[in-house]
């Protein structure tokens, strides 16, 4: 911990998961929110390694100098032995300017979950 001089800003994101409550006892009868929820983790631009060494920022005295994204939360569910019904992923994105590029990431990533799962 030290003192700094400034910061990145920030933009703050939230994607919400509906899926169909169950007992976990009949996994094909329901539809886990936070499994999907979990899936759009992966496919998603919420990993900063995937813009490590991306144009710097303007004000290159940060380190690193590039977007950085934060996954804060992935919440969900209401107990162990139920399908989860509703999942949330919040975080936020450094800095603000690079809101579209995470938006239009995070839209090809669920594209991507939702395509698989009616497959």
């Amino acid at each position: 911990m030290q003192v700094i001089e400034g910061h990145k800003g920030w933009y703050r994101y939230s994607v919400h998961f509906t899926g169909l409550e169950g007992h976990g006892s009949a996994p094909e009868r329901g539809v886990n929110a936070v499994e999907y929820a979990r899936c759009a983790m992966c496919r998603g631009c919420w990993n900063c390694a995937r813009h490590a060494g991306r144009a710097p920022l303007p004000t290159a005295a940060f380190e690193p100098p590039w977007t950085t994204i934060n996954t804060g939360a992935l919440v969900g569910g209401v107990a162990h032995n139920v399908i989860a019904g509703k999942a949330r992923i919040g975080g936020k994105c450094a800095p603000p300017s690079d809101a579209e590029l995470v938006k239009s990431e995070t839209r090809l990533a669920l594209s991507s979950v939702a395509a698989n799962a009616r497959d």
